[in-house]
């Protein structure tokens, strides 16, 4: 675990942000995912993420889960086993990337699991990794909200509460 420079911060904000404006057809399945969030109580979507198939991968806190829908915002499937997410990121190679800021501190609802960053297949949807939050024990959100991840493997985890953002380098 290393602090991020800010050079190297800027350059994850735009990596993380959209590449493009919206396109026509994403307006649609957003608009779709929303109608679909409020008919099935879904009420924190707090990360979106596109895989190479442009599935849209959606980060369901409130729900302990991921909910991915087809390119017609239609209802495809859902994941539980990336816990409790606040943010998503999928890399060229279609590995997830899933971050829990909150179990076992300000999630009541959802004690046994750790927070930190689940990594996986989105083929299948394994959880390959994970990335335990630097701090053991808290009251507060500590974890990463945000997480990206670069072509050399390094993955990035945006940490409100610290109000700091980690790169965790591959061995």
């Amino acid at each position: 675990m290393t602090r991020v420079p800010e050079a190297e911060i800027s350059e994850m904000v735009r990596m993380y942000s959209f590449r493009d404006s919206l396109t026509v057809r994403t307006r649609r399945v957003l608009s779709r995912v929303g109608m679909y969030a409020r008919t099935a109580c879904a009420v924190l979507l707090l990360g979106l993420a596109f895989d190479s198939q442009g599935r849209l991968f959606v980060a369901d806190r409130s729900n302990n889960r991921i909910q991915i829908f087809d390119q017609d915002g239609n209802y495809i499937d859902q994941w539980f086993q990336f816990s409790r997410p606040s943010g998503v990121f999928i890399d060229k190679k279609d590995m997830i990337y899933v971050a829990d800021s909150e179990s076992e501190s300000v999630s009541k609802n959802h004690d046994g699991w750790k927070r930190g960053i689940r990594v996986g297949r989105v083929r299948d949807g394994v959880v390959t990794g994970f990335i335990p939050d630097p701090v053991e024990r808290t009251t507060g959100t500590s974890a990463a909200e945000g997480v990206a991840a670069d072509a050399q493997g390094n993955i990035y985890g945006a940490e409100v509460g610290p109000k700091r953002l980690m790169k965790y380098i591959k061995n």
